[in-house]
């Protein structure tokens, strides 16, 4: 029988994620391995190889979302396996205008790394008309490391169409001035995880609705039914002070709609 060697070779920053085979009926081929090589036994019909590749690297991970899906039925999914952290030359992660992504932490961390405020300093921004849902398929995964100078996002500025939060931690970010971790201009559905440990350090000096991690920009609501939104800072008083409460958690601008079961503690 003849023999077919496969031997992809992922771009710069990328890794092998999946392959399959499949023959001119559509039926799926054995992919066999000898010392640590993939290879198939050629049927008698043509076969179509499929290899999908994922991101390891700061860059590579903005190249994934610059060519994401611009079908909102079909976004494309992006799961990392291993931690993606930012060098000092990297800038935010942006995700186009008009695509579509689920982000699969998969248990892992993507950290901006920020030492010190900077202008843009949130870790990812969604621009108009784009859709995102972050959840994690493992265990701690996270979104981290941000640090606005001025502005309303320390993590992640979401002005794109709808943002879904499944899973994962949005922990760990800083704003030097009002606003909150997540800012967005449209609506914002939490079934899932947690937006824990951020701090705004000017928040309450603006009053409530310039405060909390989650907050509304412009036109969106938040829709509540999952997750913990915890032990979030405000000013220059710590995680649970009086004075802080639910206003530190969620800006009180536009609407919040609740049910299920969440938690809201600790701000």
């Amino acid at each position: 029988d003849d023999i077919l060697w496969l031997d992809p070779t992922p771009d710069e920053g990328f890794e092998l994620q999946s392959m399959t085979v499949t023959d001119a009926k559509g039926r799926d081929v054995e992919i066999l391995e000898h010392d640590d090589r993939r290879y198939i036994i050629m049927p008698d019909v043509a076969v179509t190889i499929n290899a999908q590749f994922r991101p390891n690297t700061w860059a590579a991970l903005q190249t994934t979302l610059n060519n994401a899906s611009t079908d909102a039925n079909n976004p494309t999914v992006i799961t990392l396996a291993n931690d993606i952290t930012a060098t000092g030359s990297d800038a935010y992660l942006d995700l186009p205008y008009g695509h579509h992504v689920i982000l699969d932490l998969n248990g892992h961390t993507i950290d901006r790394a920020l030492t010190e405020a900077a202008s843009n300093g949130y870790v990812l921004k969604v621009n108009e008309s784009s859709t995102l849902t972050i959840r994690d398929s493992g265990t701690g995964g996270t979104i981290t490391g941000g640090w606005i100078d001025y502005g309303t996002a320390s993590c992640i500025s979401f002005q794109g169409q709808t943002l879904r939060l499944e899973g994962g931690s949005i922990s760990g970010n800083r704003s030097n001035h009002f606003g909150g971790a997540i800012a967005f201009k449209n609506d914002f559905y939490m079934t899932g995880g947690a937006i824990t440990g951020n701090w705004s350090n000017l928040a309450c000096d603006y009053g409530p609705n310039m405060c909390g991690q989650v907050f509304f920009t412009n036109k969106g609501d938040f829709y509540l039914s999952g997750g913990a939104i915890t032990g979030n800072r405000c000013g220059n008083t710590t995680a649970g002070s009086a004075g802080i409460g639910l206003n530190n958690a969620i800006s009180t601008s536009r609407t919040v709609h609740l049910s299920g079961t969440y938690t809201l503690s600790g701000n």
